[in-house]
């Protein structure tokens, strides 16, 4: 629509590449290499635009020569990319650095380019001389990001050129002669450019340029993939898949380097950077690309020479130490190291056992067992076997079952391979390595950590450590509970398992269905009814224990009810597993088979132990729970129809 047009300016050929800048400067490259400078200013609250040419000039190449003819193969004649320079955020901080008022920019002479051979080149089109900066450069950006960490212009990467080489980055410092608004000199071989090499790309990417707020260059790669057709076949396709390179430990390491940037400048970079989703893993990156570097430092360095604590590797070091997750950074540098760099890492990073004690203190015990191993690789087993035997007391009582499980295999292997002296056994616990495969040392840890747990009536935790570490909770009840008089507290104890389990309290129809089913089953043996097993063959014993959702709200997502659905079977496994382990304990054995509504059970369990009749319709009745109360009715029925026949 030529009504919204503002302005027009003819050219004496067709436009290739454009360049603008936000203070109204606009680079046009036409053919044959013309190159036009204009500035644009609004006037008349921005109804009519006034584009004034500052300056022309020819760019004479040697592909505009040879392809002259057909310069569609070679945009602008051999040039693939023009930018202006500097960038107006990098002019503007110059200006104010040389108290020139940002209105008062002076016309940019500097121009970018990037010719169709990959040279990356700086023309100063005053003087028509122009700076070799790269080769092999595919493509080329500016910083445009004022996000985190990036918000600083002080420390804002000016330019970014990718190629053959990888990623090239240029800061402020590296080119600061040629960001003076002062009259521009001329662009000399002897004025040093800076340009850091940073990493190589995945050769399979492209970058794209800088994601703004994540620190990450963006790139692309494709992907084959098959989708689904008719008649169950599969159409090949390719997929665009997008990637992200974080680059913040490049940056840190950039300036760790530097002895210009003071240790708390960096500090406060990487503090802003805290909410980055890979902020952890770029400070293990810079750790371990200072530990090499460190480990190259030593072979070349003299034995007379002294130690320079101002190296990349002891700024590092120092700088992480200001962060919570520093000793699970060391930990995990040291996972992916090779072994004989651990002396390098802990030299100054700080003595493994010390940070084991200081990550056992501070409740982090998956980092505290991921120790154990460098304890092991670099002191033995001596040094490791009492820490494990600390962590695994610890992470019962906090119920990580999975690294319980993983500490237990370490100090079983390290039994089968004579490497633990263990102790004898208090003779009441003999019985626990006779009946299992378990080693004494663990036998004796666990032994203790379920006492507690039948104590402190936390059966959910119970039935977790007894399948996932093949604890006989069978045994253990009937030689604790043989020949003690039945709990009285049956009410707390339903209702603690209902609390723990979140299992839910019987409906009136729920216990009705069961009584009826106990009538129709009437007759069958108990040894019919009950498997011998303790555990559900459908059971899976990793998930016991597993963390139960939220208590139910008002509206939630389709999702939760699902997740609901299937911890409410994993929590049904493990009360059917306690009502066979608790067999020896009517008690406890009477508690389970009531919340899972087993009337037969009930029945048997009361029949063969009159004293608990009182107490457990008592309970029933003090419940205040209508289906709790009607199987206390119907369980009274039955039993005084039984003693009547």
């Amino acid at each position: 629509d030529s009504s919204t047009l503002k302005a027009r300016v003819d050219l004496p050929s067709r436009p290739m590449l454009v360049d603008v800048r936000a203070d109204g400067y606009l680079l046009v490259l036409c053919e044959d290499s013309l190159m036009f400078m204009f500035h644009m200013v609004e006037d008349y609250g921005g109804a009519v635009l006034k584009v004034t040419q500052k300056y022309k000039l020819f760019l004479p190449t040697r592909e505009s020569a040879l392809h002259k003819a057909s310069d569609w193969l070679n945009p602008g004649g051999g040039i693939a990319m023009a930018r202006i320079f500097p960038p107006l955020d990098q002019a503007i901080y110059s200006a104010e650095l040389e108290g020139i008022s940002a209105d008062k920019l002076p016309v940019p002479t500097s121009i970018m380019i990037m010719r169709s051979t990959g040279s990356l080149v700086l023309l100063d089109s005053k003087h028509m001389v122009s700076r070799q900066l790269l080769q092999l450069v595919e493509h080329f950006w500016f910083t445009r990001s004022n996000q985190p960490p990036f918000e600083n212009i002080k420390y804002r990467p000016i330019w970014w050129a990718y190629g053959d080489n990888g990623l090239n980055v240029c800061f402020r410092e590296g080119m600061k002669q040629y960001l003076s608004t002062k009259p521009a000199k001329v662009l000399g071989v002897q004025d040093s450019i800076e340009i850091d090499p940073w990493f190589d790309l995945d050769s399979e990417v492209y970058p794209l340029g800088l994601t703004s707020g994540f620190g990450t260059v963006l790139g692309v790669s494709q992907g084959f993939v098959t989708q689904p057709a008719l008649n169950d076949k599969k159409i090949p396709s390719h997929q665009i898949k997008i990637k992200q390179q974080p680059i913040l430990h490049t940056l840190l390491r950039h300036f760790l380097s530097n002895p210009q940037f003071h240790d708390n400048e960096v500090l406060r970079i990487a503090v802003r950077c805290l909410d980055h989703p890979q902020f952890v893993d770029s400070l293990e990156w810079l750790l371990y690309e200072a530990v090499l570097e460190y480990d190259k430092e030593l072979e070349t360095r003299g034995e007379g020479d002294q130690t320079n604590y101002n190296s990349l590797f002891y700024r590092v070091v120092r700088l992480l130490r200001y962060f919570g997750e520093y000793e699970d950074i060391v930990v995990r540098c040291a996972r992916k190291m090779n072994p004989r760099r651990w002396p390098i890492l802990f030299s100054l990073s700080g003595e493994p056992a010390a940070l084991l004690e200081q990550c056992f203190n501070s409740g982090r015990l998956r980092t505290s067992a991921c120790l154990l191993v460098i304890l092991q690789e670099m002191f033995g087993f001596a040094s490791s076997i009492p820490n494990s035997l600390r962590l695994l007391e610890a992470a019962l009582k906090r119920g990580e079952l999975g690294l319980s499980e993983e500490l237990a295999n370490f100090l079983k292997k390290a039994h089968i391979a004579g490497n633990i002296d263990d102790d004898r056994l208090p003779s009441e616990m003999q019985w626990v390595v006779e009946m299992t495969t378990i080693v004494p040392n663990v036998a004796y840890v666990l032994y203790r950590h379920m006492k507690e747990l039948i104590q402190s009536r936390q059966f959910r935790a119970m039935a977790a450590v007894a399948v996932r570490l093949e604890f006989p909770l069978a045994e253990l009840l009937k030689r604790e509970r043989s020949g003690k008089p039945f709990l009285r507290e049956l009410e707390y104890i339903l209702f603690s398992i209902h609390q723990q389990f979140q299992w839910p309290e019987p409906k009136v129809s729920d216990v009705q269905s069961a009584v009826e089913y106990l009538l129709t089953m009437k007759g069958v043996k108990t040894a019919e009814r009950i498997n011998d097993k303790d555990l559900d063959e459908s059971a899976e014993p990793s998930n016991f224990g597993v963390g139960l959702p939220p208590p139910r709200a008002a509206s939630e997502p389709e999702y939760l009810e699902g997740i609901r659905l299937r911890t409410r079977e994993i929590c049904r496994q493990e009360l059917s597993y306690l009502k066979r382990v608790t067999r020896h304990c009517p008690d406890f054995n009477l508690c389970f088979a009531t919340v899972l509504l087993d009337a037969g059970l009930v029945m048997e369990i009361l029949t063969k132990h009159e004293k608990l009749e009182a107490t457990y319709l008592g309970s029933l009745r003090e419940s205040k729970v209508q289906g709790y109360a009607l199987l206390a009715d119907e369980v009274e029925k039955l039993l005084d129809a039984r003693s009547d026949n």
